[in-house]
């Protein structure tokens, strides 16, 4: 028995020592606490205590701690910052430690000089100090109609214990939702307010890997808000919108295309050119923007800004401010615009269309903001809006009929479909070889094409027509007349994603969903035959790929990839593995020539 209890123990003490031998530090305890008092004012404490194990995290990653804030509203209170050193000394940061600066994303924006950071530069480092650092801000009414807050919980270091807690008064409206946890709040009533506590306990380290989904789509998410509905709040928000534009941006004699969809675009190209990006995490302000014509003037603003000025170009397409969550789980029983990322533009030009504010835009929508949840800030209240097949099915196409010559070069005619993520639309471009030769090289390697014709294009896909040659893939089996040849390749291979990203226990993330589709019909020189070809393949499940080779009338390939969603959780590991292995395998992709002379 005592035995068992040993080896209970040391497995309880493998894990922490496992997180730890890749970590630069560990955070013994972070927390934080958002207080709301009747009066409309608010305290956010925060308070760490971080032990550094590398030098990495002495020097660079940990030295120093940044706060920003809004000193017409706020106040800021440096409670407590000191190193303890491996023998026990306690160092106090000293007074000039402590230097409040302009932060560097508002220069040159004088609309937000009057941000400010505070830069406390940590003394008495070294490995296996402790820091403990602890601060409050006080916010005064009138910055934050409400208590909105989100918490992603976690860092690129193990943490011991995290605690999130948040005080209201008895009476406040208070919704909440906790994502990626089971973890219940602990709640204490007082006379006068109640606290809700969560409490998180040895938490893993984030890795930054490749193909490594979104923190905030597999780490603990808290969204919270007092806010008593949606219709109140964008209430609120339309109020705050000043797109009046005054007079007319741009010359009468402006010429614009005279189709309304390209007109629109047009338009928000010009914006984009014309105005630099403030990048300021839009809770300092209050969630606010600038008047339109202010942004156009100083040509500069947050992308709130930019979208009212966006608004104000846009007048007699009655243009909306339209929030799009950024992760596809939403809550939508809490209103706060905390669960919201980049604020877009809807506009009516005989379709929808949701324009970003940060760079030139091709077509209706941006990739990413596939599946979800828009919010669309009108005065009667709010409307939503789902961005689900709005033309996002991400395919490509390959038809073509090749030569192979005995120089191995392929040759031919070629039929090229592309719609969502592998499409950018445009009309009349100066190159459009290149255009689509940046989308075939995946698959067809260093092609050259000749004689392209767009035979259609629009917002939605596009397809062209032209001449191709490219090498082909092929190595001699040893002393011998046979050559291993590989004629094409896979779109998945410019992702790089590696067989080893399904070792590990996240999920992960894909650039978007897609579906190929090849047909080949390739003619071999005559002194050339085939040995050899690639067993039928055909997987299904989560994602799809089969692929069949046939000798009918020379050589026949149809090969269709199919990956339905963009992430893979763990438990779908095992099927990818294997169509990821199957597709990318020289077994599949690789005929067997013999050449006679």
């Amino acid at each position: 028995m005592r035995k068992i209890i040993l080896l209970g123990i040391l497995a309880l003490l493998a894990r922490p020592v496992q997180a730890l031998e890749n970590a630069d530090a560990e955070y013994l305890h972070i927390e934080k606490n958002y207080t709301l008092d009747k009066t409309g004012h608010i305290r956010t404490d925060y308070s760490h205590e971080v032990r550094l194990l590398t030098y990495f995290a002495v020097n660079r990653a940990l030295g120093e701690s940044f706060i920003v804030t809004n000193p017409e509203y706020q106040t800021l209170t440096v409670d407590e910052s000191v190193t303890t050193m491996t023998d026990g000394t306690r160092v106090p940061t000293p007074e000039n430690g402590f230097n409040e600066v302009l932060p560097r994303f508002v220069h040159q924006a004088p609309a937000y000089a009057h941000l400010r950071e505070m830069v406390v530069s940590h003394t008495g480092l070294e490995r296996g100090c402790t820091v403990r650092f602890a601060y409050h801000i006080d916010t005064r009414p009138g910055l934050w109609p409400w208590l909105m807050g989100e918490e992603i919980v976690g860092t690129d270091h193990p943490v011991r214990r995290y605690t999130v807690s948040v005080q209201i008064p008895n009476g406040t409206p208070f919704h909440y939702h906790l994502f990626n946890s089971a973890v219940e709040p602990r709640v204490d009533t007082e006379e006068e307010s109640t606290r809700y506590t969560w409490e998180f306990e040895n938490l893993d380290i984030q890795y930054p890997e490749p193909h490594h989904a979104p923190f905030e789509l597999t780490s603990p998410r808290l969204v919270f808000s007092t806010c008593p509905d949606w219709n109140t709040l964008t209430a609120e928000l339309h109020r705050s919108i000043d797109a009046d534009c005054g007079k007319p941006f741009f010359p009468e004699d402006t010429a614009w295309p005279l189709d309304p969809v390209s007109r629109v675009l047009s338009i928000q190209a010009r914006m984009v050119r014309a105005t630099g990006h403030v990048n300021l995490d839009p809770s300092l302000i209050g969630y606010r923007s600038l008047p339109a014509r202010r942004t156009w003037n100083e040509a500069r603003g947050t992308e709130m800004d930019k979208a009212v000025l966006l608004m104000a170009m846009l007048k007699s397409h009655d243009p909306k401010l339209a929030l799009i969550a950024r992760t596809v789980p939403f809550a939508q029983n809490v209103p706060t615009l905390t669960q919201f990322g980049k604020p877009t533009v809807w506009a009516d030009a005989g379709r929808s269309l949701f324009l970003r504010t940060d760079q030139v835009q091709t077509g209706l929508l941006d990739v990413s903001e596939s599946g979800k949840r828009v919010l669309v800030v009108t005065s009667k209240g709010a409307e939503w809006m789902e961005l689900t097949g709005r033309g996002m099915d991400h395919r490509i196409q390959i038809r073509a009929r090749l030569t192979l010559n005995p120089d191995f070069i392929l040759e031919g005619r070629l039929r090229l479909q592309l719609e969502g993520a592998f499409h950018e639309p445009f009309n009349g471009p100066e190159d459009p070889a290149a255009a689509v030769r940046s989308k075939l090289r995946p698959i067809l390697g260093d092609v050259q094409v000749r004689s392209v014709i767009p035979v259609s294009i629009n917002l939605q896909s596009a397809v062209y027509e032209m001449d191709v040659s490219f090498p082909a893939e092929h190595r001699r089996i040893d002393e011998t007349n046979r050559v291993l040849f590989t004629p094409v390749r896979s779109a998945v291979d410019a992702w790089g994603l590696s067989l080893g990203a399904f070792n590990r226990s996240e999920t992960l993330a894909l650039p978007h969903p897609m579906r190929e589709h090849v047909e080949l019909t390739l003619k071999l020189p005559e002194n050339m035959k085939v040995t050899g070809l690639p067993d039928a393949v055909d997987i299904e499940g989560e994602g799809h790929f089969s692929q069949r080779w046939e000798e009918k009338d020379g050589l026949s390939l149809t090969r269709s990839v199919t990956l339905h969603n963009a992430l893979i959780p763990p438990e779908q590991y095992d099927l990818f593995r294997k169509l990821i292995q199957t597709l990318t395998s020289e077994s599949a992709r690789t005929l067997v020539l013999e050449i006679d002379g």
